[in-house]
């Protein structure tokens, strides 16, 4: 059953980068790609935490023209790394990220420290 979920996601997010291909292709135009990765649920302040990270992103994109002409894309490992993260299971990043209108969040290993059912 697992498997099939599994592959369904997997076929969920070919065929979402399939149709983001097609819809490039009609029309050429200029699109920033801005991509972070292993996040690992930061929160603290120390190090200016996603707050951080979601000005400069916003900031960024607003040099690049708007949100219409940028794909946000966050490679995994997103949903652990801080107590925030570990007592909401990610959910707190995973929203937070939502927020911060990413396109495209791609499964990292620490997605699935969760289970498989959680993670669905």
């Amino acid at each position: 059953m697992y498997n099939r979920k599994l592959l369904l996601l997997a076929s969920l997010c070919v065929f979402s980068l399939n149709i983001l291909v097609f819809a490039i292709n009609q029309k050429e135009k200029s699109v920033t790609v801005f991509c972070t990765t292993d996040v690992h649920g930061i929160l603290n302040e120390k190090e200016g935490g996603i707050f951080g990270l979601s000005s400069v992103l916003k900031a960024e994109v607003e040099k690049s023209g708007g949100y219409d002409k940028c794909l946000i894309i966050d490679c995994g490992d997103f949903s652990q790394g801080s107590v925030e993260a570990s007592l909401s299971n990610g959910a707190i990043v995973f929203d937070l990220l939502k927020l911060m209108k990413y396109n495209i969040l791609i499964l990292g290993n620490h997605e699935f420290d969760y289970g498989l059912s959680h993670l669905l």
